[in-house]
């Protein structure tokens, strides 16, 4: 999983950190993936690669949260990072999980984007937590949303 190839916000790290993750995905896929395991039980796999992502009518919602919150002059992320809500191919709930990154973020008051988001992030009203999700590889052909990215990945001993 990276950031997509704009980084979502357009942050160099952020870019950088996909070109990098992509290739090393591209080097595994040339490879042949991972290894099988000894008498073929299981075979040489590839992994699959998301960008991370938020659909136009989530964005278009936590917008109208942060400003009836915050008021019109609240930092709210532009449309612009957003995909077409048909892009989304896997949407995760992360409700569990959403104290623990909010945590993390504290840890990086100190960068103004952290921040910003961190402030974004603690909007009241907002409960049903999800991340969105749009898989790169293999491409995705439709269908049902997948709602684990883990999902038929086998674990190693």
């Amino acid at each position: 999983m990276t950031y997509p190839p704009n980084g979502f916000s357009y942050h160099p790290d952020h870019v950088r950190t996909h070109e990098l993750t992509v290739a090393a995905f591209e080097w595994i896929k040339r490879s042949g993936g991972f290894p099988g395991e000894e008498g073929g039980r299981h075979p040489r796999s590839l992994p699959r690669l998301y960008y991370i992502a938020v659909s136009l009518s989530s964005l278009k919602a936590v917008r109208a949260l942060a400003e009836a919150a915050r008021g019109p002059d609240a930092w709210i992320p532009p449309l612009d990072v957003a995909v077409d809500d048909d892009s989304v191919t896997a949407a995760v709930d992360v409700s569990d999980f959403w104290p623990h990154k909010l945590r993390a973020l504290a840890a990086h008051a100190g960068q103004a984007d952290a921040a910003a988001l961190l402030k974004f992030f603690s909007l009241p009203g907002d409960e049903g937590r999800v991340e969105e999700h749009v898989r790169a590889h293999p491409p995705w052909t439709g269908g049902t949303r997948e709602s684990d990215l883990f999902e038929g990945v086998r674990e190693t001993p």
